[in-house]
């Protein structure tokens, strides 16, 4: 079902008089382009939300911007479309499925089931909000809060394309809390990297889970056999092998972005790191990075997934501890000389072979045998005095 047309659908702002230009965006009606696959511009759904244009489009996943009839308020539609495994009929509108009917069904109730997840953290701030689900032209779709500000890689772009650790330490902080509490519910996103984040009012929000999965194994078979979604540069290495995937694969890819966003570079694909792992450490491109900092990072980005900083809650801690610059050991080693801490013996001047050394210890040595015979003659006189004084007595 069609609603009246009265939208520009590039940014949901009313028209009046059947305009042909957008006064808010400047857009065009006539020249619009309209992907193929996706819903009609002004398709109703659930009988309250007219759809727009596609403002993302991922593996399995169209989003759509939209308008709440009954509220008047611009929201997003998130739809279930794996493109690889369906396609429209009935004039666009109902998906069918034309290979692995039991593929899709397992993608619908994953998909399901995370959505549900997420809209009972919607009161999470550094998350975008979703407020309902329901299913329609036998796929599902999610009515979430529309994003708002940029996209992290403009962000980057806008600041010269370097942030400061003081700066990135506010964002990214933040970030990896609101990553371990999705991981304590199961939750592991496996896409992060710029364009999946927005900043709003100087808030990292993470605004897509299309790749998400939320097991307790945390091993997801759809994803597996629908082509995983790979980012060059923040993709772990095991997301390249289809192996299992974990926290430690977050962790991977949140470590690459502040790589990224504390030296201007993105990190090598690690599947080249494997075969000639020449990454070097953020501090080595930009002297500033604290050498914690810096050696948090590294230990994130390992590429074997056993040695790498497994969790978010770990990650946080290696970032926040005490600079090493900043012990008080060290600094006693830098700032005071050594001199003092290990006293050093000056070398003794050689003696030549003209200067004997005396020996002192062999002339020490006569002097006391010498005393001890003057005492021994002496007390031997005293014994023989005292015998003859005493002699007349003893032998009457």
């Amino acid at each position: 079902m069609l609603s009246s047309y009265h939208w520009c659908y590039r940014c949901m702002n009313k028209l009046r008089n059947n305009s042909k230009r957008c006064p808010v965006c400047g857009n065009i009606i006539s020249k619009e382009k309209i992907l193929n696959f996706s819903l009609n511009p002004g398709t109703l759904l659930h009988n309250r939300y007219t759809v727009g244009n596609v403002i993302c489009k991922t593996n399995n996943t169209l989003t759509y911007i939209a308008i709440d009839e009954q509220l008047g308020s611009k929201i997003a539609i998130l739809e279930l479309f794996p493109t690889e495994i369906v396609k429209r009929i009935d004039s666009k509108a109902a998906v069918k499925n034309f290979n692995n009917e039991k593929l899709f069904e397992k993608l619908k109730t994953d998909f399901s089931n995370l959505h549900k997840s997420l809209i009972s953290l919607r009161v999470l701030p550094n998350i975008l909000k979703m407020f309902t689900i329901f299913q329609q032209n036998n796929t599902i779709y999610v009515v979430q809060e529309n994003p708002q500000g940029i996209s992290f890689e403009k962000y980057l772009s806008n600041n010269y394309g370097e942030l400061s650790w003081p700066n990135c330490e506010k964002m990214f902080l933040k970030l990896i809390k609101l990553m371990k509490y999705l991981h304590s519910n199961n939750i592991v996103h496996c896409n992060l990297y710029p364009k999946t984040l927005f900043v709003e009012d100087g808030i990292l929000k993470i605004i897509d889970f299309s790749n998400s999965l939320i097991s307790n194994s945390l091993i997801n078979s759809a994803n597996i056999l629908t082509s995983p979604k790979l980012n060059d540069g923040y993709s772990a290495p095991e997301q390249y092998d289809n192996k299992k995937v974990g926290t430690y694969t977050d962790v991977y890819s949140v470590a690459a972005i502040m790589y990224k966003a504390l030296t201007g570079t993105k990190p090598v694909n690690s599947k080249s790191r494997l075969a000639n792992d020449n990454l070097l450490p953020p501090k080595v491109l930009n002297s500033n990075i604290p050498k914690n900092v810096s050696f948090a990072i590294m230990s994130a980005l390992v590429l074997s997934p056993k040695l790498r900083t497994q969790t978010m809650k770990d990650f946080y801690e290696d970032l926040t501890a005490p600079a090493r610059e900043d012990r008080k050991r060290i600094n006693i080693q830098i700032e005071t000389p050594i001199e003092q801490i290990i006293p050093i013996k000056k070398p003794q001047p050689k003696q030549t072979s003209n200067h004997k050394k005396p020996k002192k210890t062999k002339s020490r040595s006569i002097v006391f045998l010498s005393f001890l015979i003057s005492c021994s003659i002496v007390s031997f006189f005293l014994v023989v005095v005292i015998f003859l004084l005493f002699s007349d007595s003893l032998f009457g």
